[in-house]
């Protein structure tokens, strides 16, 4: 359920005009440590929040530290009511599509449109570091096969009202278009 999730293809030209922007914007120092490619739990990131009803972007680390391990992901079911997640605030991440293995250890991207897609996310700061979780959701018919959940996936506009206004209708709103290609 969402281990892994690739950020950027080199045909992409919305992840190519983020990335050049924080390049530019960024110091050498922070700009080599964000994950480009594959981002993994651990891995420092790109990241969006709201912020005066506008969407920032920034950068975050992957995984809420819980009793000495990682946490990586949340159940949409109960991230939104749960004392653990209580003072995390929603996030999304982009990316071109997320990673999930099958029974037989084999690794599948799943996309949905090309473009930027997003994440839907939870956040909060450990020692003043924002970190976030990956909300994860039942997963769609064309994928149960591979795995029996997957991530929130949004287009930009339902990024933008998840970040603004987390809620449970919005797992619907989830893309339901997958395209699954083992590798």
């Amino acid at each position: 359920m969402c281990g892994r999730y690739l950020f950027w293809e080199s045909d992409n030209q919305d992840i190519e005009q983020l990335v050049s922007y924080a390049e530019q914007k960024l110091s050498p120092e922070v700009f080599a440590s964000i994950a480009l490619h594959e981002v993994t739990p651990g891995s420092y990131c790109f990241s969006c929040v709201a912020a005066q009803n506008t969407i920032h972007t920034g950068i975050m680390k992957w995984g809420f530290q819980r009793k000495g391990k990682l946490v990586i992901n949340a159940r949409s079911e109960t991230c939104l009511t749960s004392a653990f997640f209580k003072n995390a605030k929603p996030c999304v991440l982009p990316c071109t599509g997320y990673y999930e293995w099958d029974r037989q250890k084999t690794k599948h991207l799943i996309t949905g449109c090309r473009g930027i897609q997003y994440l839907g996310g939870l956040y909060h700061k450990e020692n003043g570091i924002p970190v976030f979780v990956v909300v994860t959701q039942p997963a769609d018919p064309s994928i149960v096969h591979i795995h029996d959940r997957q991530p929130l996936l949004f287009d930009k506009r339902h990024a933008k009202l998840w970040c603004i206004s987390p809620s449970t209708q919005l797992f619907s709103a989830s893309y339901q278009k997958r395209n699954a290609q083992p590798l």
